[in-house]
Parts: structure tokens; sequence; C-alpha cells
């Protein structure tokens, strides 16, 4: 009992830390994956291919690879280390809060397209007869009804299960 409550101020300081790295990550994540997500619905071959490689490639490698790569990668290039990008990506805070966004704005992005094209056609096409422009049809009929469809508690729930990962490698005091 002695050693709980020993223990007490730090485990308090790492839940203080879990739940901020939890609420940047996912804020930082939703925005990325929103814009990745309006980019997928693109008809540009190139917008949409660099959109869908994100995806691809923050979806397809382990999270414990994309942090070791952001915090101690990055650290190993001399331009990087030279350049104001350094002020950020020595704090093992901010590169854990870079790599949890990135990765949670990948997931994010496909679960917000497959909302987006969910919508019936049905009402886009009344949209159009009703001669609203092609933004307006977006902003004001797609974006809200795609991301209703598509925001859930999972997010919250995965990215929170992911901290650990911090803990492992930038962040031990997660652990």
């Amino acid at each position: 009992m002695n050693l709980m409550i020993e223990k007490l101020p730090e485990l308090l300081t790492a839940s203080i830390l879990t739940i901020k790295l939890t609420f940047l990550s996912l804020f930082f994540g939703i925005i990325l994956g929103l814009f990745f997500a309006i980019l997928r619905l693109s008809k540009n071959k190139i917008i949409y291919n660099f959109s869908y490689y994100y995806s691809f490639i923050f979806r397809g490698t382990p999270l414990f690879v994309q942090i070791f790569i952001i915090y101690f990668g990055l650290a190993q290039l001399d331009f990087i280390r030279e350049s104001f990008l350094w002020i950020i990506l020595k704090k093992p805070f901010w590169c854990a809060i870079i790599a949890f966004a990135l990765n949670t704005g990948a997931y994010t992005s496909e679960i917000f397209r497959s909302g987006f094209e969910k919508i019936d056609k049905n009402l886009i096409d009344a949209a159009h007869s009703l001669g609203m422009s092609k933004y307006n049809i977006f902003y004001k009929i797609i974006l809200p009804i795609g991301l209703k469809k598509s925001i859930s508690s999972t997010m919250f729930i995965q990215l929170y299960i992911d901290i650990h990962t911090a803990g492992r490698t930038c962040l031990p005091s997660t652990a």
C-alpha cells in the first residue's frame, strides 16, 4: 500500500501526459485525416495518388517504426538539426505527437473518405438541380453528412490504447 501511495504522483503525471498526447494527436490527426480524405475525392491523378500513398504508407507500417523514424531517424539528418524543425523534433513529446497525428490522420482519412462516398447520389443530383455550385454542395451537403456518418469513438479509443508505444521509445514516463 505504501508503494502505491509513493508512486501516486508519478502515476498522475503519466496520466496527464497520456491525456495530453491523446487529445493533441487526435486533434491534429482529425485535421490531417479530413484534409487527405478531401484529396482522395479529387479527380486529379497526382492529388489522388499523393493522398492514397500517404494513407497506404502510414497504415502499412507499424506505429512503433514510425515513432522510431521520427524520433531517432530524423535526428541523424544534419539539415534537420540545422533547420527550424529541430526546435520541435528534439523534444520527445512533439515527436510522439507528430507520429500519432500522422498515423491517426491516415486511418481517419479512410474513415472520412468512406463516409463521403456513402452519401446518396440523389442528394447531390438534387443540389445540382437547385443550381448549387460544387463548392456549396461539398460544404453544405457532402461534408456535414459524410462527417456525421463516419465519426465514431473508435478513433479515440484506438489512439488512447496506442499511446503506450510512445513509452517504449521516446517518452519513458508513459510506460
